[in-house]
């Protein structure tokens, strides 16, 4: 190589290692989308052996979704045991705000926290994992969320979560023989964006 060819290889060199690296874009700011509790509902249906299904609905249901597309979302459910509204006869609804089932006075709260998912999810439906908090246990769920959207621009959206769980898993034992073990769920929440005030 010559002097002159030695110089422009080092000119070129020391110009381009000069150039600053470049930097992975910054990641999305997390969003926060609000439960919309008196525009939400959480129901439950029991299965009696012998008599049709009954089932009831709570009134104070809040909670948050929060993520970003990039890192996936999360959705998290407080169910207020304690607002039980019964549709069936009241024999019933005192049985399931007994020790023997639903457990009221001891634990007025049902929780549900959903594993991370993505957009496709949220906007196709399908498996939605998580865990369900009731009476005191915990215990992992795999629930089926409805097709939706809860993305900018949009002003609200509304996620629906459908699932079976068996009471047993939760303590519930009571009344084998007139009550079978699966309890039907499904959460309609309304969603709109920024934290709870």
């Amino acid at each position: 190589m010559s002097g002159r060819q030695g110089l422009v290889f080092c000119l070129l060199f020391g110009a381009s290692s000069a150039l600053p690296a470049a930097q992975p874009s910054p990641p999305m700011p997390a969003q926060v989308w609000t439960i919309d509790g008196p525009a939400s509902v959480a129901q439950f249906w029991t299965h009696p052996r012998l008599l049709p299904k009954s089932g009831g609905r709570f009134r104070q249901v809040q909670g948050e979704l929060q993520g970003s597309p990039q890192a996936g979302w999360q959705v998290q459910v407080r169910i207020d045991t304690r607002s039980l509204q019964f549709q069936g006869p009241g024999w019933m609804e005192r049985l399931t705000r007994s020790n023997a089932f639903l457990a009221i006075e001891r634990f007025p709260e049902i929780r549900f926290q959903s594993g991370r998912f993505g957009d496709a999810l949220m906007q196709e439906g399908g498996a939605l994992h998580g865990e369900l908090s009731l009476r005191g246990q915990t215990r992992p769920v795999v629930f089926t969320l409805k097709p939706g959207a809860c993305r900018p621009p949009a002003t609200e959206c509304l996620l629906q979560v459908s699932g079976r769980v068996n009471r047993h898993n939760f303590g519930m034992s009571a009344y084998r023989l007139t009550l079978r073990d699966d309890v039907d769920i499904e959460l309609q929440v309304r969603l709109r964006p920024g934290p709870r005030p």
